[in-house]
Formats: structure tokens, sequence, C-alpha cells
């Protein structure tokens, strides 16, 4: 039997959305409830990188060097991590303002698949009832 070891003591309320980038030897994941990070750690140097973000962020793949696609609480955007700016490139159902995007990956073509639900994460990190079925791929 495997014995569980903590690899990074991070202190994640809800660490999710774990990506591998197998050139760069880097593993990121994020922490999803306000005030929501992404972070970044580089095996070959074991640095840890923590970025805030200004929204909820849910789901993230990489697009091209220095450049990642974030799933937030109310769309996609890029994120340039040596920029480190957050441009909203769409939102995703502006027509439900109580969903928000939920787990997402890019499928081996590159196309990004995010699901949406009710928002369960109030502002505070606390538990919000969910109380209908509004979701969609």
């Amino acid at each position: 039997m495997n014995k569980a070891e903590l690899f990074i003591d991070c202190k994640n309320k809800l660490g999710e959305g774990i990506t591998w980038d197998h050139d760069d030897q880097t593993l990121y994941w994020l922490d999803i409830p306000m005030p929501s990070k992404l972070y970044k750690h580089n095996l070959e140097t074991n640095n840890t990188l923590q970025f805030d973000m200004p929204e909820m962020i849910t789901a993230m793949a990489e697009r091209s060097e220095s450049n990642l696609l974030i799933a937030s609480h109310y769309g996609l955007n890029n994120y340039n991590l040596a920029e480190k700016k957050f441009e909203p490139i769409i939102k995703i159902e502006p027509d439900k303002p109580e969903n928000r995007c939920n787990d997402g990956a890019a499928d081996f073509l590159g196309n990004f698949w995010v699901g949406t639900m009710q928002n369960n994460i109030a502002a505070d990190g606390s538990d919000i009832d969910i109380k209908k079925n509004s979701g969609s791929l």
C-alpha cells in the first residue's frame, strides 16, 4: 500500500484542475473559492508561483507559451502569465446570472470543453444550496 504525502502546503480551500505541461515540467492547479488563485509549480526548479485572479476560476488549459485559457464564473478568459493579465474572451450564459462555469479541459484536438452549473460557492467561500438543474455543456 502506498502512503499519501503532502507535496506542497498551499492551504487550498478547494484545489482542482490539475494540468501537467510535459514540455516545461510544470504542474498547474487552481484554488477555486474567492479569492481564486492559479498555481504553477516547476518540478525542475522546485519553484511554485501563485497568481491571484479577479474572479472565481474553475478550469484551465494551455493555449500557447505564457497563455492559459481560464474558465471563470462568467466565461472564458485568456491569462498571460508573463504579463499577469486576465482578459475576458467570451461570456457564457449571460442570461443565467446564477450560473457559473464548472469543470473543463482540453481534448486531444485542442478543443476546450466546459460545463456550467448553478453557482454553489458564495463570495466568502461558504456553500450555497443548489436548488435547480440549470447547467449545460
